[in-house]
C-alpha cells in the first residue's frame, strides 16, 4: 500500500495571510476605504453631471484593481 506523504508546510497559513486575508478589521478597513471611494466619485459625478454608464466604467475599473 502506497501512501502519499503530505507535508505539514504544504498545508500551512502564513502568518501575513492570516492578517490580511482572514482579519476582520483589514476586511473592514478595505471595505470602508471602497465605500469612500465610492461615495467621492458619487460627488464629483454629480459635480460634473456624468451618466450612470460613465459611473459604472469607473467603479468597474477601480474593483478590477483590487
Amino acid at each position: 500500500m502506497n501512501l502519499k506523504r503530505v507535508s505539514y508546510y504544504e498545508n500551512k497559513i502564513s502568518e501575513y495571510t492570516l492578517l490580511t486575508e482572514y482579519n476582520p478589521k483589514f476586511i473592514n478597513t478595505k471595505i470602508k476605504a471602497i465605500t469612500t471611494q465610492i461615495e467621492i466619485m458619487n460627488g464629483i459625478a454629480k459635480i460634473f453631471n456624468l451618466s450612470r454608464e460613465r459611473i459604472r466604467q469607473l467603479l468597474n475599473g477601480l474593483l478590477d484593481k483590487l
